[in-house]
C-alpha cells in the first residue's frame, strides 16, 4: 500500500473514534435519566361526601284562571317530564252546571 492510502485511512479512523467518544460523552449525557416502576393491576376508587340542598334547575310559579278539583295525576313523585307535558287534570263537572 502506498503512504498516501495508509494515512487517509489513520486520518478517517481518528474522526469516527473523535466521532464515537464525542457523542457518548456529550450528547448522551444530556440524555434524561429514566425512572422506572413497578406497575400492577388494581382497582381505583375515590370517596367524595357532600352536603348541600338538591334544588330544581327551574322553578315556576303557577297560576290558573280557575279553581277546581284535580280529578286525575298524569306523574308521580320524582318523574322526569316533558316541556308541554299534562301533569294533572281537572273535575269538569262544574263547568256544565
Amino acid at each position: 500500500m502506498s503512504k498516501k492510502i495508509i494515512f487517509w485511512i489513520i486520518i478517517l479512523s481518528m474522526i469516527a473514534i473523535g466521532g464515537i467518544l464525542g457523542y457518548q460523552r456529550f450528547i448522551r449525557e444530556n440524555e434524561e435519566p429514566l425512572d422506572l416502576f413497578r406497575v400492577f393491576k388494581s382497582d381505583v376508587y375515590q370517596e367524595v361526601v357532600e352536603t348541600g340542598i338538591v334544588r330544581a334547575g327551574e322553578e315556576i310559579d303557577l297560576s290558573f284562571k280557575n279553581m277546581g278539583r284535580i280529578e286525575r295525576m298524569d306523574v308521580e313523585v320524582g318523574d322526569t317530564v316533558e316541556p308541554g307535558q299534562i301533569l294533572a287534570g281537572l273535575d269538569t263537572a262544574q263547568l256544565f252546571i
